[in-house]
């Protein structure tokens, strides 16, 4: 990661919140207000955080080196 670059982490909706779109809203604001790269980590699985994060326009991490098993890679695009 670069200088500026920074990350979104440990994100959670309740489930009487769920399928309003806010996860997705939320992560649009903050990357709007905060300047540099966001990057999520996303555990394997969690269908719903993907979804969420693609919605605001993040798309998963091509690449090798750092990517585990357990973990999807996901940066704004």
């Amino acid at each position: 990661m670069r200088k500026d670059d920074y990350q979104i982490a440990h994100c959670f909706t309740r489930e009487t919140h769920r399928g309003k779109n806010i996860y997705p809203y939320v992560l649009k604001y903050i990357t709007k207000k905060e300047k540099g790269n966001a990057v999520m980590f996303i555990k394997d699985g969690n269908k719903a955080s993907e979804h969420g994060v693609v919605k605001a326009g993040f798309a998963k991490y091509a690449g090798g080196g750092i990517r585990r098993n357990f973990l999807k890679i996901y940066f704004l695009i």
